[in-house]
């Protein structure tokens, strides 16, 4: 996996490759990543435009992904101000490309006091 100095581990992440990655494989996706959090207006800051969070990143390499990335940087708009994030999202749609990993792999820290529900599910 593609891991964000920003991230605390604090699991293993046997998962990954046990559970998820077989997903991710069979429904042919080259990516997987963790929805961004908050998904309410709870904060009110701009930069919530993406669909996951680049914090954690499992990839499963792909020439054509890739060609698609090195084209998307000159000719696709995206979101600069959150740098690999926002050209990921603009080149893999959530709904279409991406196996969605559970909040337990990224879960951001403004979650725990704008989703407190879900963040005690995480350390359940």
């Amino acid at each position: 996996p593609a891991i964000a100095p920003d991230m605390l581990v604090v699991n293993a992440p046997a998962p990954l490759f046990a559970h998820h990655l077989p997903l991710m494989r069979a429904a042919n996706r080259s990516l997987a990543a963790a929805r961004d959090r908050p998904l309410g207006s709870c904060v009110l800051v701009s930069w919530r435009s993406a669909p996951f969070n680049a914090g954690l990143l499992l990839l499963r390499p792909d020439h054509a992904a890739l060609a698609a990335l090195r084209h998307a940087v000159a000719h696709v708009p995206h979101d600069l101000d959150s740098a690999e994030q926002g050209l990921l999202n603009a080149v893999f749609p959530l709904a279409q490309a991406v196996h969605e990993l559970p909040l337990a792999y990224n879960a951001n820290v403004v979650a725990r006091r704008c989703e407190a529900e879900e963040w005690e599910a995480v350390d359940a």
